[in-house]
């Protein structure tokens, strides 16, 4: 008898068919979480990975780190970064080499996002998504909502990113008059 079929749901698509062992591999390497909706024949609709008979899988898996064990200095890091920048170009006059603090900012706040992601993997969470780390710093805010989000957590960071941005804005705007 062939092994069952099953599908899962990724950021609004519909994945699969795979097998069981095929799930256990992704809830393993945390690609899958207890909420992810799953779907077999003969389930009448789709239903949360711990609402079956997978949930075994899940009881081989820790699960994440409480909000508040999650290493947090990047997302401060990333919070505070467009002041920082705003900061070193204002004490040192780097108004003039735009291309260059443009090119630097992209790739350090790049790095950033990247740095936090993997802590938030290494604590046990499966999201966000690594394509947070293609955003330009200017949609930081919107990061650092979606992982609060994620992990229900404070929000505070995602107001000090919002502020951080809005007065690199205005610092740069003055600047140039």
């Amino acid at each position: 008898m062939s092994e069952v079929q099953w599908f899962y749901s990724d950021r609004g698509q519909r994945k699969g068919p795979v097998t069981e062992t095929v799930l256990k591999e992704l809830v393993k390497g945390n690609q899958l979480a207890q909420d992810t909706m799953v779907w077999r024949k003969g389930l009448t609709d789709w239903v949360p990975l711990r609402h079956t008979a997978l949930v075994e899988i899940i009881s081989d898996v820790p699960p994440p780190l409480k909000a508040q064990r999650v290493l947090s200095v990047w997302v401060w890091l990333i919070a505070i970064f467009p002041w920082m920048v705003t900061g070193v170009c204002a004490t040192v006059d780097l108004y003039r080499e735009q291309d260059a603090i443009l090119i630097v900012t992209l790739f350090v706040s790049t790095a950033l996002v990247v740095l936090d992601v993997n802590a938030l993997r290494a604590a046990g969470y499966p999201k966000p998504s690594y394509w947070w780390c293609c955003l330009p710093f200017i949609l930081h805010p919107a990061y650092l909502y979606a992982r609060s989000r994620s992990l229900n957590a404070d929000k505070a960071p995602v107001l000090i990113s919002c502020a951080s941005v809005s007065a690199t804005f205005l610092i740069a705007w003055m600047q140039s008059r």
